[in-house]
């Protein structure tokens, strides 16, 4: 038999001798935690992408992950929408494209600013001869 503190509390165990089989529509949602969410479908935006990874993909993964991190932090891409991350990735893309052909090009402008220099400074097209013959005039000056 149910003791009187119980039959007291809940009226449904007052009138039955025994508990019900099936519960309640207001204790569904009294579930354990891990059963609770289970049947429900992922979070939108997924946001699984900024959690650590596992130990087992390796230090280059973890790495590459703490760089995205810092990247959309520093430049708050995390509080940006879809559209608004592509223009911000994509104008810094064209930036570091022109930055690595200005390097690309560094050179070959440095010697022919170099030319154009010999070419002011003493005239004519066979300037680099008289460059290298003062070159050398100079350190073997210092030589001696």
């Amino acid at each position: 038999m149910i003791s009187t503190a119980a039959a007291m509390t809940c009226p449904t165990y007052a009138t039955s001798p025994h508990p019900p089989s099936e519960p309640r529509a207001s204790t569904i949602g009294l579930r354990p935690p891990h059963q609770r969410f289970k049947d429900l479908p992922p979070p939108r935006p997924d946001h699984s992408y900024v959690r650590r990874p596992e130990k087992s993909k390796g230090r280059l993964v973890y790495t590459l992950w703490r760089w995205r991190m810092w990247f959309e932090g520093t430049f708050a891409l995390t509080v940006m929408e879809t559209w608004e991350r592509w223009v911000v990735c994509t104008f810094f893309a064209i930036l570091i494209g022109l930055f690595l052909v200005s390097l690309a090009l560094l050179p070959y402008h440095i010697l022919r600013m170099q030319k154009r220099a010999v070419y002011y400074i003493w005239g004519g097209f066979d300037s680099d001869e008289k460059l290298r013959q003062w070159i050398s005039n100079i350190t073997a000056a210092g030589n001696t």
